[in-house]
């Protein structure tokens, strides 16, 4: 309701970058990544009160819908988790794809 916890009444605002400024959007979807050879998609449903969450820098494609029982409109809410991406990301990426090159235990 914009009621903070010592009684002030908040309201919403929105404000627009000027210039405003464009951002270049990936129009891969599980259907054009099916056309080029891409792995099957994993489609997953998320219901009211469920949550689902994708590890940083992992490729996913959302659609929403209505409800199909009470054709209530359906909303999403993001969180952003900031990352560093300091030399341990640099590290486990080069072992990953070195395992992934020339293989090697899995233990």
């Amino acid at each position: 309701d914009g009621t903070t916890a010592d009684g002030t009444v908040t309201k919403a605002s929105i404000a627009i970058d000027a210039p405003v400024t464009e951002i270049s959007w990936p129009s891969a979807t599980p259907e054009s990544l099916a056309q080029d050879g891409g792995p099957p998609p994993i489609v997953v449903t998320v219901r009211a009160g469920e949550t689902l969450y994708l590890p940083a820098m992992w490729f996913h494609h959302v659609s929403q819908a209505r409800c199909p029982d009470t054709k209530e409109p359906a909303m999403a809410v993001n969180f952003w988790h900031d990352m560093t991406f300091d030399d341990r990301f640099a590290a486990a990426k080069f072992l990953e794809q070195a395992h992934a090159r020339w293989g090697g235990s899995d233990s």
